[in-house]
């Protein structure tokens, strides 16, 4: 049995903002790919909201 594991860290400015582990190596960069699309151009801004720059 594979025991391998993908883990991933989306993280900002201000810390981690999703994390997930998948056995997949296929599905974790489909993720990222994912991920990254959807918030690549957040930062957070001072009031703690995340806004799109």
């Amino acid at each position: 049995m594979n025991c391998e594991r993908f883990h991933l860290v989306l993280t900002t400015d201000s810390g981690p903002i999703m994390h997930g582990w998948w056995a997949s190596k296929a599905t974790a960069q489909r993720k990222f790919k994912v991920w990254v699309g959807e918030h690549g151009n957040m930062r957070q801004h001072a009031d703690g909201a995340r806004h799109p720059h």
